[in-house]
């Protein structure tokens, strides 16, 4: 945004966020009044410096490859650690690229044509697109070095013939001094610390069950789709998005995936 009328036109119709290719004072005090994020171009290290002192988070420096790439990026970082930079334009949807920019410290980056790609809009190749965005989100996953499955959340356990998902839950609370917070379905049991147990009301006999988190549910969902792991329906909720795997583990114990927000 170029100036204060466009930037609150924008804002009234419900943006969150507003990118400029340079900085404008007035359009940060406006972001500001209203708790909207605000990315304006820079060029130079004071340019860097003024919009931080304006409330600015993440600086957008434009255009990023006329401005030297990433070396730019580490010499305004080297004496100002403290300052987050998005590169736009000179951002290539290749692997030594997205590493180039990232090892240089920027915080994130942003994409245009070279990710939304004319020759693919307009041969309406949407699966293409798709592909290759979801391509770019696992370079920057790798270059940040954040894992896609990230850890375990939760192990599920089940009743059994000779002890009732309140036993279980009893027997956790009594030895661990647990936390057990009763749901519709199960109880969940939990400390200080990180990490869960689900102890399941029903289906008593029932191996274990395993939540894997992940970092980001749709690649994960496309990663394991193409080493040829069938998927049942996810639960899409506005917190969490599990899917169960359709075949169990080598010793009968279901997996599913979990994002949670």
């Amino acid at each position: 945004m170029l100036d204060v009328a466009t930037a609150g036109l924008y804002i009234n119709l419900g943006a969150n966020f507003i990118v400029g290719s340079v900085t404008h004072d007035d359009v940060a005090r406006l972001c500001n009044r209203r708790k909207v994020p605000y990315c304006p171009g820079c060029g130079t290290a004071s340019e860097v410096s003024h919009a931080e002192e304006l409330g600015v988070e993440i600086v957008k420096v434009f255009p990023g490859s006329q401005l030297g790439g990433p070396s730019f990026v580490k010499a305004i970082i080297a004496p100002c650690p403290w300052a987050k930079i998005m590169p736009t334009g000179g951002v290539d949807a290749t692997w030594e690229n997205i590493k180039g920019w990232f090892d240089a410290g920027v915080t994130c980056v942003g994409m245009g044509s070279k990710l939304v790609r004319k020759d693919l809009i307009s041969k309406k190749d949407w699966s293409t697109m798709t592909a290759l965005t979801v391509q770019v989100l696992a370079w920057i996953r790798k270059a940040r070095g954040q894992a896609l499955y990230s850890g375990i959340e939760h192990p599920g356990l089940y009743p059994t013939s000779q002890a009732s998902a309140q036993d279980i839950v009893d027997w956790y609370v009594k030895t661990f001094d647990m936390n057990a917070n009763e749901g519709s379905s199960s109880f969940f049991l939990s400390s200080d610390g990180p990490g869960r147990i689900e102890v399941m009301k029903s289906e008593p006999d029932r191996p274990c069950h395993i939540a894997v988190t992940v970092s980001d549910f749709d690649a994960a969902v496309a990663d394991l789709k193409a080493k040829g792991v069938a998927l049942g329906e996810p639960k899409i909720r506005p917190a969490t998005k599990p899917v169960y795997l359709e075949d169990a583990d080598p010793a009968g114990n279901t997996v599913h995936l979990l994002w949670m927000a």
